[in-house]
């Protein structure tokens, strides 16, 4: 069987109770039941691996690589590919390095949910029943969003910017 994703232990015997997570780039953000944000940065500690494919790291302003895949290579018929696949559990899986950063801007409420938002540099964030609006490098608060009081759920839609056909830009909505 095809395994897509593996698993990669980040805490261990945590104290705090996990509510909530998004990623963006190589940033994994954790909102706690004590309103603790977790932001752990995970980076891979080498691109070459003899089974897994791990792709390199591209920040909001760097070009994005396309890789080419031939469907011929995967046939489920192939030796070969059989093959490899029964040779995956011998190999060791890839390690990363993890960096963990804390704050405490969120106050003591859990954190119900969490969207980044790297195009606009954001981080939006229900807690304490309100929604609140940060600067995703720097976790500090932009705005309290109006009339967002007792709200249990918040959702996040993107538009094309006007004028623009296929283009990256996006505007954001709340």
């Amino acid at each position: 069987m095809h395994e897509a994703f593996f698993p990669i232990c980040l805490l261990r015997d945590y104290p705090y109770a996990l509510e909530c997570l998004t990623c963006y780039d190589n940033f994994l953000i954790v909102g706690t039941k004590q309103g603790l944000l977790l932001v752990y940065e995970v980076t891979p500690k080498s691109l070459n691996h003899p089974v897994y494919f791990i792709p390199p790291i591209t920040y909001r302003d760097g070009p994005r690589k396309s890789i080419r895949l031939k469907l011929d290579d995967l046939s489920p018929t192939s030796d070969s590919t059989t093959a490899q696949c029964s040779d995956v559990s011998s190999v060791p899986q890839p390690s990363f390095s993890t960096r963990v950063y804390t704050t405490r801007t969120f106050g003591r409420k859990p954190i119900l949910q969490l969207t980044a938002l790297p195009d606009l540099d954001l981080l939006l964030a229900l807690a304490d029943g309100q929604m609140n609006v940060y600067q995703l490098q720097n976790y500090q608060l932009v705005t309290i969003v109006p009339m967002s009081k007792g709200a249990s759920l918040f959702a996040y839609f993107t538009a094309p910017a006007k004028g623009k056909q296929e283009s990256n830009s996006t505007k954001g909505m709340l």
